[in-house]
């Protein structure tokens, strides 16, 4: 072969191979056309390739065979774990409705699930329907992707955001936040970031009103001065602002079993009483999270400590006894 031939199939090849790289599906036809050369050199091109680079090779005998760049074989089959967490990960993409993450979330799940070894792939059929996140509330982040990005950049990129904030009582306030974190609580997203006053504060999403990205930037804290795991330590749900306490209450004997094999809080201790009784004892906030949970047992439950919920609990029992009654 003449040395300028020679040159010039060397071009065509690395030529093809840019092209097989960047996704694109090529047969002998595609590349003689595109790469004006001949079908048979074309076919020459690509099984070269094939035999050198990990290339995919499609089509049915008698017909076009097609060659594509195998990214497969560059990755590693995920985990059993792996894939059980983008399963999970995808669960909470109805709390993105409306977002691209909503689809994203998905479509990662969808992508770890089609890496899987075969023997693994079929226990993942209907696996929509397997993995669920279950949530009482859902945010209002529906139409609101500009704004969620603006907190995402502000928490990854360490930016201080303008917001406008309604408050639970209705009043507005701008504020400027540096979100150290995002948390989802009960199916809520919440900006973790610290008040005028120092104070770390939940604010939930769905009432920032308004939401601006500056050029603005923070220094993260360190570990010593923030970590989540040990800020929530003592919390049921996001409320920071209370005292921590001792919680007893004495639930009916129904609930024995029940408690034996549920946890709340990592604090709690389930103690049986000689009349049939169990008392729960935990170490968290007087929040009023906890006073809803409280209530959530009805007549089942008494407070016997701190004395402050005890009485609150009477007060709104009375309350309610003063509504139902009328």
């Amino acid at each position: 072969m003449a040395e300028h031939q020679r040159g010039t199939n060397q071009k065509r090849l690395l030529a093809v191979l840019r092209a097989i790289m960047e996704g694109e599906k090529l047969d002998r036809y595609s590349v003689a056309q595109q790469f004006d050369c001949t079908p048979q050199t074309a076919h020459r091109l690509l099984s070269l390739l094939a035999t050198a680079m990990p290339i995919r090779i499609g089509g049915t005998p008698g017909r076009r065979r097609t060659y594509e760049f195998d990214h497969a074989k560059f990755e590693e089959a995920p985990s059993l774990a792996g894939a059980l967490a983008a399963c999970f990960s995808a669960s909470f993409a109805p709390l993105f409705r409306g977002t691209p993450y909503e689809p994203q979330l998905r479509e990662l799940r969808d992508q770890s699930i089609r890496r899987l070894v075969s023997s693994r792939k079929k226990h993942f059929r209907d696996v929509h329907r397997k993995f669920i996140v279950l949530g009482t509330q859902l945010a209002t982040i529906e139409g609101r992707a500009e704004q969620l990005e603006d907190v995402l950049d502000g928490v990854l990129r360490q930016r201080v955001l303008a917001v406008r904030y309604r408050r639970f009582d209705g009043r507005n306030q701008a504020l400027k936040l540096r979100p150290y974190s995002i948390a989802i609580s009960g199916g809520i997203l919440y900006v973790i970031a610290p008040e005028k006053t120092g104070a770390l504060h939940p604010f939930r999403f769905d009432r920032l009103e308004a939401i601006e990205s500056t050029t603005e930037t923070f220094e993260y804290p360190s570990e010593g001065e923030y970590d989540p795991a040990s800020l929530f330590r003592h919390s049921l749900g996001v409320f920071l602002d209370f005292t921590v306490q001792e919680v007893r209450l004495r639930l009916t004997g129904r609930w024995r079993s029940f408690l034996r094999s549920h946890r709340w809080h990592p604090s709690q201790v389930v103690i049986d009483r000689p009349d049939g009784s169990v008392e729960l004892q935990l170490v968290v906030r007087a929040c009023p999270e906890l006073e809803r949970w409280v209530l959530g047992f009805g007549n089942e439950a008494e407070v016997v400590a701190p004395p402050q919920l005890r009485d609150r609990i009477t007060e709104v029992s009375k309350y309610l006894a003063r509504i139902y009654h009328a």
